[in-house]
């Protein structure tokens, strides 16, 4: 598992060719990048990459839209250990 404190050094990581299966980000994040904004960084980078949003707000409209379908799932906080892995499941399908 890679961590980082911002979503500069998440592309960051990206970038360097840092082996990484899914994206779990949160949509309100300090440092000048917004979650989705990574999302759609990190997904020009690798279009394959699986991404998982997470929001102690209420659900982002662009899931309740369906804008963000394709490789990503939403869930919110505070989630349980076992909310968490069966969001993972159903990304990674693991």
């Amino acid at each position: 598992m890679l961590e980082t404190d911002s979503g500069h050094t998440a592309l960051a990581l990206l970038d360097r060719g840092e082996p990484v299966d899914l994206l779990f980000t949160d949509i309100v994040m300090p440092g000048g990048i917004s979650g989705l904004e990574l999302a759609h960084r990190a997904g020009e980078r690798r279009p394959d990459l699986k991404i998982l949003f997470t929001s102690g707000f209420t659900e982002p409209d662009k899931f309740r839209e369906g804008a963000l379908t394709v490789n990503a799932a939403w869930i919110g906080k505070p989630h349980t250990i076992a909310e968490l892995r069966e969001k993972l499941h159903e990304l990674l399908g693991s």
